[in-house]
C-alpha cells in the first residue's frame, strides 16, 4: 500500500494518476484501476480515497493498494515521485494529523507508542489513548472549566452588587465535577503507567530438577526450598533482578519443570499452565543437565530468543550426541550455549549475554520506547497535577467568597496546563523532537 496526501490531492490527482481521465470527487469511494508501474506490466489494483477533512491526515488522502512484489512497488513510487510527490519525512502522516486537529499531541504519542508496542499490554495501554481516553477526559474537564470561567467573568463585568454579581459558591459545584474529572485522567495515566510496566523479562524453562529453581533463587535472593523430588515448583515465581549498572529492570520468571511424566495431578496441573502461559517474554533460558534424558526436554517452547544454560556442569560428563541434536532441534544450532557450575557460582557471565540477547532482538528499540513511555506519561501527570492544583486553589478561593478574580486566574491556569497537554501550545522544537521518532511514512 502506498499513501498520498495533501490539501488538493483528489483535484490534482491526474497529475500524479495519469491513468485517471478526471479529478476524483470528494467523497470515500474505492476507485478499480489498471496500474502499469514497468513498461508491459499491467495491474490490477485499486485506490481507496478519503477526502478532508474527515480523513487520517484531515487532508486528502488516496491509498493505493496493489501487489507487494518490490520491485513493482518501488517503480509505482518513483512513478509518483516524477510526478511532483515527494517522500514523506519520519511521523509526518502522524504530524499532519495533529496539526490539522484529528488528533490531540497525547493521541500523536500514542501512535508512536503503538508502533513500538513489545507486548499486549503495551499496546492496549497505548490504544487506550489513541481512541481519546485521556483526550476525552480532557476535553470533558476542559468544558466544565470555560463554563465555570465564563460564570465568573459574567459576574466580574457588573458593579458589585449588580443582580450578576455571584453569590460564594456559586460555581462550586462546576469545580467540583472539574476536579473530580481530572483526578480521574490523573489516576488513569498512572495506572496506564504502571500496567505498562517495560519491564523486560526473562524466563527459566526445563525439564523437572534441571536447577532452574536455584539459579533463580542465586539471583533474585529470593529463597525456595530446592529438593530432588521432580515437580517440586509447583507454579511460576516472578523476581526482580538487579543486573549492576543496568536501569531497566529484568524481571526472571521461574516456570514449572516441564517435558517426561508429571510427578503427580498437581504437578501435571501446573505444567499444563505452564504450556498455556501468555506472558510476553523476552528472552528464555532453557536450562538443561547434561543427563537429562531427551524425553525430559520440553515439547515446545515459547516464542522468544533463547540462550541454553547446561547447568550442574562440573558434577557431570558432557551431554551426549542424542541430547545435543535434540537441544538443537527445539531452539536451533545458532542459539548461544552457556556453562554453569552447581551450585551456580560463575554468574557473572550470565548479564552480559543476556543482555548481548536482548540488544540483538528487542533491547535497544525496546529500551527507547519504554524510555519515550516514560516521558511522555510524565508530561500527562505533569500537565493533569498542575490542573488539579490550579483547581484545588480556585475552589479554596470560592469557598472563602470575594475573590472571583483569584479563582478566575486559578482557572485559567488550569486550562492552560490542559491546552499544553493535548498541544494547543506546543513549540516547534517539541514537535520535532517527538515526531523524528516516528518510523518514516507513519
Amino acid at each position: 500500500m502506498i499513501r498520498l496526501t495533501g490539501p488538493s490531492l483528489l483535484a490534482d490527482a491526474t497529475r500524479y494518476l495519469s491513468f485517471l481521465e478526471a479529478p476524483l470527487a470528494a467523497r470515500p469511494q474505492v476507485v478499480d484501476c489498471i496500474l502499469e508501474p514497468l513498461p508491459g506490466i499491467r495491474l490490477d489494483a485499486h485506490l481507496l480515497v478519503f477526502a478532508g477533512p474527515h480523513s487520517a491526515t484531515g487532508e486528502d488522502v488516496i491509498e493505493i493498494h496493489m501487489p507487494g512484489a518490490p520491485p513493482l512497488v518501488e517503480a509505482q513510487l518513483q512513478q509518483l515521485l516524477s510526478a511532483g510527490a515527494r517522500l514523506s519525512e519520519a511521523g509526518e502522516f502522524t504530524r499532519r494529523a495533529f496539526l490539522n486537529g484529528r488528533l490531540d499531541l497525547t493521541q500523536a504519542e500514542a501512535v508512536l507508542e503503538l508502533v513500538e508496542a513489545r507486548s499486549s499490554a503495551a499496546a492496549m495501554a497505548a490504544s487506550e489513548v489513541l481512541g481519546g481516553s485521556l483526550g476525552g477526559c480532557m476535553s470533558a474537564s476542559r468544558d466544565v472549566l470555560l463554563e465555570a470561567l465564563m460564570e465568573l467573568e459574567a459576574g466580574l463585568d457588573f458593579e458589585e452588587g449588580d443582580s450578576q454579581d455571584l453569590e460564594p459558591g456559586a460555581v462550586d459545584e462546576l469545580l467540583h465535577r472539574a476536579s473530580v474529572l481530572l483526578n480521574s485522567g490523573l489516576q488513569a495515566e498512572q495506572q496506564r503507567l504502571l500496567r505498562h510496566g517495560g519491564q523486560f523479562r526473562i524466563a527459566l524453562m526445563g525439564a523437572a530438577n534441571a536447577g532452574k529453581s536455584t539459579l533463580f533463587s542465586r539471583l533474585t535472593a529470593t529463597q525456595s526450598l530446592i529438593s530432588d523430588t521432580a515437580g517440586t515448583t509447583r507454579d511460576r515465581r516472578e523476581a526482580i533482578w538487579q543486573v549492576p549498572g543496568l536501569e531497566l529492570p529484568l524481571t526472571l520468571i521461574d516456570f514449572p519443570g516441564l517435558g517426561g511424566e508429571a510427578a503427580d495431578s498437581r504437578d501435571a496441573a501446573a505444567r499444563e499452565l505452564a504450556e498455556l502461559n501468555s506472558t510476553p517474554l523476552d528472552l528464555l533460558w532453557l536450562c538443561v543437565a547434561a543427563d537429562t534424558a531427551v524425553e525430559d526436554l520440553p515439547a515446545r517452547l515459547p516464542a522468544a530468543p533463547v540462550i541454553v544454560l547446561w547447568t550442574q556442569f562440573d558434577r557431570q560428563s558432557s551431554p551426549n550426541r542424542a541430547l545435543l541434536t535434540a537441544v538443537h532441534r527445539l531452539v536451533g544450532a545458532e542459539a548461544p550455549q552457556l556453562e554453569l557450575s552447581c551450585p551456580p557460582d560463575n554468574l557473572q557471565v550470565l548479564p552480559s549475554e543476556a543482555l548481548a540477547r536482548l540488544s540483538q532482538d528487542v533491547l535497544t528499540d525496546s529500551e527507547k520506547a519504554l524510555s519515550d513511555h516514560i516521558a511522555h506519561g510524565r508530561r500527562h501527570q505533569e500537565a493533569l497535577q498542575e490542573a488539579v492544583e490550579a483547581v484545588a486553589r480556585a475552589t479554596q478561593w470560592d469557598q472563602l467568597g470575594g475573590h472571583q478574580d483569584l479563582v478566575a486566574e486559578d482557572l485559567r491556569a488550569a486550562l492552560s496546563a490542559l491546552a499544553l497537554l493535548v498541544g494547543e501550545f506546543t513549540s516547534e522544537d517539541v514537535l520535532d523532537r517527538l515526531f523524528s521518532a516516528f518510523c518514516v511514512g507513519k
